[in-house]
């Protein structure tokens, strides 16, 4: 199964206010994990008043990974950009495409920084696509990466296969980028996206039993 996309990541400075005034700020949840090879749910938007909007992430692929703030992997059968989900422009970036039919990988889902990875294709050495990188910012005060993308599945354990890895140094939610990993082989299930990241859950094995990783949640940082 391809990777989750990571949530659209959007900065602004000098937004109007009015003292006293109220603003509406929605922080999004992460998109449902995907099961036994089907393609996950998307994020839910974040947004902070009316004219910030920030897309939630595309689910990622047992087929097509879906579109949305970075876009999720598609799945190991669909090669050639027929399958890897969207990013949305200004937001993220889309998801990778998957290995092709037999031994191979699927691909990693899109993050702020950069497209989600290709499955690779070979049956002694097949991978996962690796999640798209996220962006760093300062802007909570301590240094962070957010909007990783989750990494892709390979096909079989075994066989010198390696699974993709999510984001910048992803891995088990709680990890740098927000990004989860892929499966460590198939069968096996995906690890989630970090909360408070808006990055993308990794993808599970194929056949029935294995999940995908949930989507992490999103987050909105004011500073003044």
């Amino acid at each position: 199964m391809g990777g989750g996309g990571a949530g659209g990541l959007l900065t602004g400075s000098n937004y109007p206010v009015s003292p006293g005034a109220s603003i509406d700020i929605t922080v999004g949840g992460g998109g449902s994990a995907g099961r036994d090879n089907t393609t996950g749910g998307d994020g839910q938007a974040s947004s902070f008043g009316p004219a910030i909007n920030a897309v939630g992430g595309g689910g990622g692929g047992g087929g097509d990974g879906r579109s949305g703030g970075s876009g999720g992997g598609s799945g190991r059968d669909h090669p050639n950009n027929t399958g890897r989900g969207a990013g949305t422009p200004g937001q993220g970036n889309q998801g990778g495409d998957g290995s092709g039919p037999g031994c191979g990988g699927a691909a990693g889902g899109g993050g702020a920084g950069y497209e989600g990875g290709r499955g690779q294709s070979s049956c002694d050495n097949e991978r996962g696509g690796n999640g798209g990188t996220g962006i760093s910012s300062a802007l909570s005060g301590t240094p962070a990466t957010y909007a990783g993308g989750g990494g892709g599945i390979s096909q079989n354990r075994g066989w010198g296969e390696s699974w993709g890895t999510g984001g910048i140094n992803g891995g088990p939610s709680g990890s740098p980028g927000g990004g989860g990993n892929a499966a460590p082989g198939n069968p096996g299930s995906g690890f989630p996206g970090a909360d408070n990241t808006g990055g993308g859950g990794g993808g599970g094995g194929y056949g029935g039993g294995n999940n995908a990783g949930q989507g992490g949640s999103g987050v909105v940082i004011l500073s003044w």
